[in-house]
């Protein structure tokens, strides 16, 4: 099985979308929610028939503040509906998986764990009336390493307090899979730039070394490779 351990907060403009399109490749997800507005991001959530548990923050029992090491919390309760012996994706709300992560298993059998590359997108606007080649001009190449991907063992855990790093603790062979990137919106609106200030000051299109502008032709490339854009929820005019 795919199970995904998805943590959220303040995503509720893009989290159906990007849910949607993500869970074809899990059989289950489990949630853990620090939105502001819990409601509709437990309606979205528990919307999806993959849904099989949905807590709010206040309900973990860690020593706040949230952090990295929570996903043990949704880990524990995965591995105690479903065993270990399966593979854990770290789902967010504003990161969209332009890739089957069974490839990736399937090219390296001997992994236990993997990073993929997240360039990260800044549309000038969320405009689900306008293209992606309209929107999507700005990305930080070639995006920066993120582990989301690993096998669950006896062994395999979080430290409840771990922070800045999503790697659990356990695993022997961890492989980057540069290509093989995982789209990220950390920016869609003023309002999501807005939440997303309150988390971190270090939360700015600014603060990534290497960010540029692609040109027309390179954008029109990248839209034309990955021709998810084409049947992605998340694209209703992306």
């Amino acid at each position: 099985m795919n199970i995904g351990l998805l943590m959220i907060r303040d995503e509720n403009d893009i989290l159906a979308d990007t849910l949607n399109f993500n869970t074809q490749y899990v059989d289950c997800f489990y949630v853990l929610d620090g939105s502001e507005d819990y409601k509709t991001a437990e309606d979205i959530c528990m919307g999806s028939r993959k849904c099989a548990g949905y807590w709010r923050d206040v309900e973990c029992p860690y020593p706040w503040p949230p952090c990295d090491g929570w996903r043990q919390f949704l880990y524990a309760r995965a591995t105690e509906d479903n065993g270990y012996d399966h593979w854990f994706l770290l789902l967010h709300g504003d990161e969209l998986w332009l890739n089957d992560p069974d490839e990736a298993r399937l090219r390296v059998p001997d992994a236990d764990g993997f990073e993929f590359r997240l360039p990260f997108a800044f549309p000038r606007s969320w405009d689900y009336s306008r293209s992606a080649y309209e929107q999507l001009r700005e990305f930080a190449l070639p995006g920066w390493p993120e582990f989301r991907l690993f096998l669950g063992g006896k062994d395999v855990y979080y430290h409840p307090q771990q922070h800045f790093n999503t790697r659990p603790q356990g695993l022997h062979n961890i492989v980057r899979m540069d290509d093989m990137p995982i789209l990220h919106f950390p920016y869609r609106s003023p309002e999501s730039q807005r939440l997303r200030a309150s988390k971190s000051a270090d939360w700015s299109p600014e603060n990534y070394a290497g960010a540029t502008t692609w040109d027309d032709e390179r954008l029109k490339s990248f839209i034309a490779t990955t021709e998810h854009y084409e049947y992605a929820g998340i694209v209703r005019g992306l």
